[in-house]
C-alpha cells in the first residue's frame, strides 16, 4: 500500500468524503463498498467533464456538446458500459467523442466523410 502523501488529490478527497460519510452513517460492508465506488466514480468523471466543457466553450460548441452529452446520458442508463485500459485513454476518447462529434456534425461535412469517421470511431472503440 502506498503512503498517504503519494496519493493523488482526488483519491485523498475520496477518502475524506468516505470517512465523513462512515462517521455519520452506519453502513454494512457491502453498502460501504458501493458508497466508496460511487464517490470514486463521481470524482473520476469531474475532471473529464471540466475539460470537455472548456474545450466545447473554446470551439463555440457548448450547446451541441451538452445536448450530445445529455442524449448519451439517457442511453447509458440502458446500454452496456465499456471500460478502457487506462484513465488517460478514457479521458482522450471522452473528449474526442463528446466534443468531436458535435463539432464534425456542425461543420456540415458530407455524408461520405461522416460515414468514414463513424467507421474509424467504431474501430477505435474495438481496439481500446
Amino acid at each position: 500500500m502506498e503512503k498517504p502523501e503519494q496519493k493523488l488529490l482526488l483519491y485523498k478527497l475520496s477518502d475524506r468524503l468516505f470517512a465523513a460519510i462512515q462517521k455519520n452513517i452506519q453502513l454494512e460492508r457491502r453498502q460501504a463498498l458501493l458508497v466508496k465506488l460511487g464517490i470514486d466514480t463521481v470524482l473520476n468523471v469531474i475532471p473529464k467533464l471540466i475539460i470537455t466543457i472548456i474545450l466545447a466553450l473554446l470551439l463555440h460548441e457548448l450547446v451541441p456538446v451538452l445536448v450530445f452529452m445529455g442524449s448519451f446520458l439517457v442511453l447509458r442508463g440502458f446500454a452496456y458500459g465499456r471500460h478502457l485500459k487506462s484513465d488517460l485513454l478514457c479521458t482522450i476518447l471522452t473528449i474526442f467523442m463528446f466534443v468531436g462529434v458535435p463539432y464534425v456534425i456542425g461543420t456540415g461535412i458530407s455524408e461520405v466523410y461522416r460515414l468514414l469517421l463513424s467507421l474509424i470511431f467504431g474501430r477505435l472503440q474495438e481496439i481500446t
